[in-house]
């Protein structure tokens, strides 16, 4: 914990004012607890004195803490995406609000499906991309078709219905459909009101519950 969140301060202490970062991991590990803290902290919902807390909550030695936070000053940054990869085997806990900003997912196509609706890859690239995953990664023609027919029902891609359509008859959709994902959270548009309306004090509460009920 200590040592992944040094790394990603020293990060975000070298960059520009007004990036943006999407932050990908696993739920193997303390990654959600690692991201979220660092969001926190870096868009100044909690001091410096509370993402101390966060940390001693998180089990982090305090004078570990004392060292990684010291001195250190974040350029305005924003946390645009937490995503974090659902490993079998593994359950990530959520507490609803303060872990709301946490998107899971299950395979990195779906984590392509974020960054296309969110405008950072060029839709061009998803026929390549869905051929690949189907060819390398072992996602069925049944899965794409699901995928697709989500994507052409999120309003970003309304005017390239047709082209994903399209790329959809071209698939051949006899694979069995091995696993439910028919409500992607990666192409919702979830609300994060109760999670901006928290104050320091209901964050840290919810920490301290998420902690107390082993996150991991």
């Amino acid at each position: 914990m200590a040592y992944k969140t040094a790394a990603i301060l020293n990060l975000l202490v070298r960059t520009r004012p007004g990036t943006k970062f999407h932050m990908i991991g696993d739920n193997a590990e303390s990654d959600a607890a690692i991201y979220l803290g660092v969001k926190l902290f870096a868009e100044g919902r909690i001091s410096r004195l509370n993402y101390l807390e966060f940390l001693d909550l998180m089990k982090v030695p305090r004078l570990e803490a004392l060292q990684l936070l010291r001195r250190i000053k974040i350029p305005s940054v924003k946390i645009d995406a937490i995503l974090i990869r659902r490993l079998p085997g593994y359950t990530l806990k959520v507490q609803e609000p303060l872990t709301d900003p946490i998107l899971q997912f299950d395979n990195y196509f779906e984590a392509f499906l974020l960054f296309l609706k969110r405008g950072l890859v060029d839709i061009e690239l998803l026929p390549q991309l869905a051929s690949s995953f189907h060819k390398y990664h072992g996602i069925s023609t049944a899965e794409l078709h699901r995928y697709l027919e989500l994507l052409m029902e999120t309003a970003e891609f309304s005017a390239v219905k047709d082209k994903i359509a399209l790329l959809k008859d071209t698939l051949v959709a006899n694979d069995s459909f091995s696993r439910q994902n028919d409500a992607i959270q990666l192409l919702r548009n979830p609300s994060l009101d109760a999670f901006n309306s928290l104050s320091e004090s209901e964050i840290l509460q919810l920490v301290a519950k998420w902690q107390a009920n082993k996150f991991l």
